[in-house]
């Protein structure tokens, strides 16, 4: 009975982590830096290695590094041979639709991502792109999210990103 209750407690414990440990991407343009951390386990990062992109990927300590061309290439050595396509069946539509989200819903799981910092500088290449996106961009800036047109040909992308599992399930589940 004792060995019940410590493997629930280890189960409930493991369930907690993976819930409240934070999702966090970290984006600087201007560095090359694009990391994605879950916990302290999981980090994933897109690097300029020797002029070439590379995906990283780090769980537990392990390391596993891999060029994107070197994967594009594995991807499509291992494509499917093609074939005659054959005609497929047309599905008879749902009788219940597609359900819709609410605005409720998708504000409330917006809410629930925390933007700690969020600094973008862009420049579409039309006068009359950034002149139509200049007043959007002024309304929706922050204090800790601050976006701009320039005209000068910059595009500059500063982001830390924070989402708790835990809080985007309760924002889900609340409205």
């Amino acid at each position: 009975m004792l060995w019940l209750w410590i493997i629930l407690g280890i189960l409930i414990l493991l369930v907690m982590v993976v819930l409240f440990s934070p999702v966090v991407i970290d984006v600087d343009s201007e560095e090359d830096r694009y990391v994605v951390r879950y916990g302290w386990w999981v980090i994933g990062s897109l690097r300029a290695i020797d002029g070439d992109l590379a995906v990283r990927l780090r769980i537990f300590g392990f390391t596993w590094q891999k060029r994107i061309e070197d994967l594009v290439m594995s991807m499509r050595g291992k494509s499917k041979p093609e074939t005659e396509e054959t005609p497929t069946p047309a599905r008879a539509p749902r009788k219940g639709g597609r359900r819709k989200m609410s605005w409720r819903k998708i504000k409330a799981v917006w809410r629930a991502i925390e933007f700690k910092k969020l600094e973008l500088d862009l420049d579409t290449g039309s006068y009359v792109r950034n002149a139509w996106l200049f007043p959007l961009f002024f309304m929706i800036s922050r204090k800790n999210r601050k976006m701009r047109i320039n005209f000068s040909g910059k595009n500059i992308v500063h982001a830390y990103v924070r989402a708790v599992p835990a809080r985007l399930l309760w924002a889900f589940v609340r409205t």
